[in-house]
């Protein structure tokens, strides 16, 4: 994959060379997302990745993807690299350019990589992000977690500047490892990395006292979270905001 980043907005055969490498690596998909017969098969396996639902698969694409850039600047050089049917062809595919891969992305596609709450829209102020750890994002309207991901791409996301920084390892691990099932470790405890929206409600409602099953609940996504508290009944359970890097205890753990 050619590193140089925007030329392959300019260059052709950049942007066919960066596309293929996230079709060959990363399962960026499918050719023609309006055939849904023809699709099938596409969505069965990135369903099977994510151990979630065919159709929760298809609601994550390019275009509510962190790494996909609608910015202004970026759609107008992106039209007029193809000419005076630039704009039209840019509107038709909705395309964007990946920020993860680097190369002119259709936005009804997806891949392994995909990143919750995007698409990035505008600019942000030059202080938002600059390490990548971007705090206090929701996806809602009004910056509120929750709200299904085809709404996400109406959210304007007001950290957009840093997004290449954004947890590179995260996004490369997902190929083989689902978001839900990553774990890392902080002072000598196991650490369980789980989407914003579970990070910023069990903060809450461990504000309010409740018991930390009240917010993981009994999804499979968080069946070995529950696995280890179990086996690990004095062992704190310490969650990670997949986003930001932000930690927080669910349970404390307790002295024998």
């Amino acid at each position: 994959m050619k590193n140089n980043h925007y030329e392959a907005i300019k260059d052709i055969h950049i942007n066919l060379e960066n596309r293929n490498h996230a079709i060959d690596e990363y399962g960026y998909g499918p050719m023609n997302p309006l055939d849904e017969k023809g699709s099938e098969n596409f969505w069965k396996e990135k369903a099977d990745l994510w151990k979630n639902t065919v159709e929760e698969a298809k609601s994550s694409r390019c275009y509510n993807c962190a790494a996909f850039n609608q910015k202004p600047e970026i759609l107008n050089q992106i039209a007029d690299s193809m000419g005076p049917a630039g704009e039209i062809v840019t509107k038709k595919a909705n395309l964007g350019y990946c920020e993860l891969f680097k190369f002119k992305c259709a936005g009804d596609r997806t891949c392994d990589a995909w990143l919750m709450n995007g698409p990035i829209e505008e600019e942000s102020p030059a202080n938002a992000a600059g390490t990548g750890n971007i705090a206090g994002i929701g996806v809602g309207p009004k910056g509120e977690p929750g709200v299904p991901p085809r709404s996400r791409r109406k959210y304007k996301d007001k950290n957009a500047e840093g997004q290449e920084t954004v947890t590179d390892n995260i996004s490369l691990m997902r190929r083989k490892t689902p978001m839900m099932e990553q774990t890392g470790t902080f002072a000598g405890n196991t650490t369980f990395i789980v989407p914003s929206y579970i990070f910023n409600e069990a903060r809450l409602q461990k504000k309010k006292g409740k018991h930390w099953r009240t917010y993981i609940g009994e999804e499979d996504h968080w069946k070995h979270i529950r696995e280890y508290a179990n086996k690990n009944p004095n062992k704190a359970i310490i969650l990670q905001d997949e986003r930001t890097g932000a930690m927080c205890y669910a349970k404390y753990g307790r002295k024998k």
